[in-house]
């Protein structure tokens, strides 16, 4: 990647990715409790209850035009587990006096609802436009 490159992007990046057990957007700020957790612990089947927290970097050319995301929660084998797939078509508009240009951050917070029946490794794939940007992943163990 050149430093123009990384600078100026030229696609939507996904900047940033994490589980939660709350978030939430104000003010063009991402507001997160609980963040980061890697594991789930309970009696199966167990529910996973969480938020999906993520910072995009939307480049000039892209801003106001309409763009997919999905968000899918897999098993250790790629397939869809727990009946959770999200798709979305989502348009980034830059505030008033935004200077030309310049990428725009953009903070999203979306919910994840799954029931989980055996234990093992999970992850949450983040696509954009068909193309997986990214993914977190997380262990669910049987509780003692």
């Amino acid at each position: 990647m050149s430093p123009e490159e990384f600078l100026w992007p030229t696609r939507i990046e996904l900047t940033s990715l994490l589980l939660a057990e709350s978030a939430q957007v104000s003010d063009g700020k991402l507001f997160v409790m609980g963040g980061g957790f890697d594991c789930l612990r309970g009696r199966l089947p167990t529910g996973l209850d969480a938020s999906v927290a993520m910072i995009l970097s939307v480049p000039w050319p892209m801003l106001e035009r309409p763009y997919r995301l999905q968000l899918e929660l897999a098993d250790a084998d790629g397939a869809v587990a727990g009946g959770f797939r999200l798709r979305a078509e989502l348009e980034s508009t830059p505030p008033s006096g935004w200077r030309e240009g310049t990428p725009l951050t953009v903070p999203l917070v979306f919910p994840v609802r799954a029931e989980l029946g055996e234990p093992g490794r999970y992850a949450v794939r983040c696509l954009i436009e068909d193309e997986e940007r990214g993914r977190v992943a997380f262990e669910v163990e049987q509780a003692a």
